[in-house]
């Protein structure tokens, strides 16, 4: 290894521990959110019953979807609040660079997705124990349940994956908005709006079919791990250009 890489790796590494020290509120942003989540959870996500006329079976279903939807929230949130100039000019108490700024960014997000998959992946029992203490029925484990070890191994995969998909795309998108401000209206059109109407008109679901619909968890990794850096490698060139403050 050159030394002019040995210096990048030192500052990225210093970036990065900054960063994990002084955006630790994010992390409590986290466990609020998440926590909400958990308490709109114990409403049933679903359900149903049936009777024979003598006998009436009521089911309610209780999952840490919703929980999910509002990580997978957060983290795009924290990822475009780390395009922000107030952010980026953090960086320059440090003798740095674009590359490393952006290095360490990513290092960051990858770290907090992790910690954002430890919890979420927590918070399936912590719901489970909640609807166990104030459920007064008996209560059956689904296929994704906490008792069992290989599906909750394999959603806390799949958990981080996302996760660092929606870290990808949120730095991308608040790095463009950084760029120009008419970007800002343009992304929601490509990717919400996009998708809707190929899947509405053409009843084709490429989102879905691409990267949920997948059954192999290996196949689903390669694919959002090369999405991932594209995405990343995206904004760099796109801020490489662009002019460096030492």
């Amino acid at each position: 290894m050159s030394l002019s890489e040995m210096k990048l790796g030192e500052i990225v590494w210093k970036q990065y521990i900054y960063k994990l020290f002084s955006y630790s509120d994010a992390l409590k942003s986290l466990i609020i959110i998440q926590l909400l989540g958990i308490g709109f959870s114990l409403l049933a996500s679903g359900g149903g019953s049936s009777s024979d006329g003598y006998i009436t079976v009521s089911v309610d279903t209780y999952s840490v979807d919703l929980v999910f939807i509002f990580t997978l929230i957060w983290i795009f949130v924290t990822s475009i609040l780390l395009t922000t100039k107030s952010y980026r000019f953090e960086d320059f108490t440090f003798v740095t660079s674009r590359l490393s700024s952006h290095l360490s960014n990513i290092l960051y997000l990858i770290t907090v997705s992790a910690a954002a998959m430890i919890t979420l992946t927590l918070s399936s029992f912590l719901l489970y124990l909640l609807v166990r203490l104030f459920a007064n029925t008996p209560l059956l484990y689904g296929g994704g349940s906490p008792g069992s070890p290989g599906a909750l191994l394999l959603s806390a995969g799949a958990f981080l994956l996302y996760f660092i998909l929606v870290s990808a795309l949120g730095y991308l998108a608040g790095g463009l908005a950084q760029i120009h401000k008419s970007l800002i209206a343009v992304l929601p059109v490509v990717l919400i709006v996009l998708p809707i109407y190929l899947s509405i008109s053409l009843g084709v679901y490429p989102l879905y079919s691409f990267y949920i619909a997948e059954s192999s968890f290996w196949i689903l990794g390669i694919k959002i791990i090369f999405t991932a850096a594209i995405l990343f490698g995206g904004i760099i060139l796109l801020f490489n250009n662009r002019e460096v403050r030492a």
